[in-house]
């Protein structure tokens, strides 16, 4: 999986399965960041953290009226009900 974020952001990008509370962390790859191992299918989240002082870029797809994923987008507690992070999550078989 991968999700993009501005290539002079400093951010921590991880992903959290919802079921049994295990996190990995994913590596930086230009601008973005990725996770490259085999998921179970079930509950996540993608959790963005600015352990900075200053505000980073991240890129955020906003739309007009139109909720993109079953999860609104949460930022410093807001919620972005038409708004996502952009990501991509593959499947190999």
């Amino acid at each position: 999986m991968s999700v993009q974020i501005h290539q002079d952001s400093s951010l921590k990008v991880s992903l959290h399965d919802q079921q049994n509370g295990q996190t990995w962390h994913l590596k930086r790859r230009g601008d973005s960041y990725r996770l490259s191992r085999s998921l179970k299918a079930g509950n996540y989240q993608i959790r963005v953290a600015n352990q900075t002082s200053q505000k980073q870029p991240i890129a955020i797809l906003k739309t007009d009226h139109y909720q993109m994923a079953d999860t609104s987008l949460v930022i410093a507690g807001q919620v972005q009900k038409d708004a996502s992070l952009i990501y991509l999550v593959r499947n190999y078989q």
